[in-house]
C-alpha cells in the first residue's frame, strides 16, 4: 500500500475491548507485546503487526454495545493485529476497512475466532473491484 493507510473496525459483541486500550486509544502493543530488548524495532513490527508504527491518530467512539475505532499506519495495513485481536477476542465480530492516502487500494474485510476474510479492492474503478479475495 502507499506512505499511509487509515483503518477503522468495528467490533460487534467486544466484552474487555478496553484492555487493549492505552492514553492514546487503541495499543497494538496490547495486542501483540513487543518485546523490550530487540535490535530492530521496525522490522520487528513490520513482521509481527504488519506495519512499521503502531496505531497513529486515533478515533474511537463506543456505541449501543459496538466499538468503532479508526486509526492510520505507516505504509500498511495491519492484518497480523486485526488477526490477533480476533483470536483473543473470539466472540467478537470484527469488520474492517482500510484505504491507502492517495485511495487508490483498499481492503475490506472480516475477522471472528482468529479466522480472516478479505478483499482487496482497486479503488480507481467504479465501485471497487476486487483484486484478490483471501480466507485465512
Amino acid at each position: 500500500m502507499a506512505n499511509y493507510v487509515r483503518t477503522r473496525l468495528s467490533i460487534a459483541d467486544a466484552i474487555g475491548f478496553e484492555r487493549y486500550l492505552s492514553n492514546s486509544g487503541f495499543d497494538f502493543n496490547k495486542v501483540i507485546p513487543e518485546p523490550n530488548h530487540i535490535f530492530d524495532c521496525a522490522s520487528w513490527r513490520i513482521a509481527n503487526w504488519g506495519t512499521a508504527d503502531n496505531a497513529l491518530r486515533n478515533i474511537l467512539r463506543f456505541y449501543e454495545g459496538v466499538w468503532d475505532v479508526s486509526f492510520g499506519t505507516s505504509w500498511s495495513a495491519p492484518l497480523e493485529v486485526i488477526e490477533e485481536l480476533s483470536r483473543q477476542m473470539p466472540e467478537s465480530k470484527i469488520r474492517f476497512w482500510c484505504l491507502n492516502d492517495t485511495q487508490t487500494l483498499g481492503i475490506e474485510g472480516y475477522a471472528f475466532g482468529g479466522s480472516v476474510d478479505l478483499e482487496v479492492l482497486d479503488m480507481n474503478s467504479h465501485g471497487g473491484n476486487t483484486l484478490l479475495h483471501l480466507r485465512c
